[in-house]
């Protein structure tokens, strides 16, 4: 533990001494709620899209989703390694700076065009075509490469 310490000081240090320049400011949680329609009518998506983040991936998948138009034609399915608990606060704060409808998913979800769906925390993610349309699945399946849940399976059948 002592050398873990006296390394990690060593850099702690180095790194206090280094001048950041054209350091991009970082993305702003809170940005104004955009204009959302209050009905959107369901409409089937013309793609499906699948993201799989990890660390890191808040702040880039809100800075991704908010560049997105409310009338965007796809659905997004994705899969966020976040504990129990968290991703539906994560989905609502999402939701509320997002023109497209941010959610938690459920299973029995539609896939519909300009919504988002977050994996909850611990659980798997399945797309099933059904009759009524696509449709999320979730899972209490095993952790897949050491994941629940984990985007290798989102569209395994």
């Amino acid at each position: 533990m002592d050398e873990i310490a006296a390394d990690l000081i060593s850099k702690i240090k180095v790194a206090a001494k280094t001048k950041m320049r054209n350091m991009p400011s970082p993305i702003a949680f809170d940005r104004l709620r955009p204009d959302k329609k209050p009905i959107r009518p369901r409409r089937e998506p013309t793609k499906i899209v699948a993201i799989g983040i990890s660390t890191g991936g808040p702040n880039a998948l809100q800075y991704l989703l908010q560049q997105l138009p409310g009338d965007f034609p796809g659905t997004i399915v994705v899969v966020q390694h976040m504990p129990e608990g968290f991703t539906e606060m994560f989905a609502r704060r999402l939701d509320e700076s997002c023109a497209i409808d941010v959610k938690e998913a459920q299973s029995g979800d539609l896939l519909i065009a300009g919504r988002a769906l977050i994996c909850p925390g611990d659980r798997h993610i399945k797309v099933r075509r059904m009759p009524l349309g696509n449709t999320v699945v979730l899972s209490d399946e095993a952790r897949t490469n050491g994941h629940r849940p984990s985007v290798d399976i989102c569209f395994a059948q």
